[in-house]
């Protein structure tokens, strides 16, 4: 049962980041089509987006150590219920 549940919360984690990812892209998007915001709040902007993208791509790498990493069932579920702990920080990031 274990050899199972593993895999399927790795899954829901990745689908997690490419949920993340798709807010990222819906608000470049957004981000790109209001040409009326000074140039400050435009720079201000794309800083934020920077760093939830890097932050992302950062939660990726995690994910798959986590995927390979060696350890009892315990702790690698521990180590998935934290990172699905930072991916919903970073969803409440983009969504502000």
């Amino acid at each position: 049962m274990k050899d199972k549940i593993f895999p399927l919360v790795l899954c829901l984690l990745l689908a997690g980041s490419i949920s993340a990812c798709d807010k990222l892209t819906h608000h470049d998007d957004e981000a790109e089509g209001t040409e009326e915001a000074s140039s400050e709040e435009s720079s201000s902007e794309a800083d934020r987006t920077r760093a939830m993208e890097e932050k992302a791509a950062e939660l990726d790498r995690r994910a798959e150590e986590i995927r390979t990493m060696d350890g009892t069932e315990q702790e690698k579920i521990d180590a998935v219920n934290e990172l699905e702990r930072e991916r919903q920080e970073l969803n409440r990031m983009g969504g502000n």
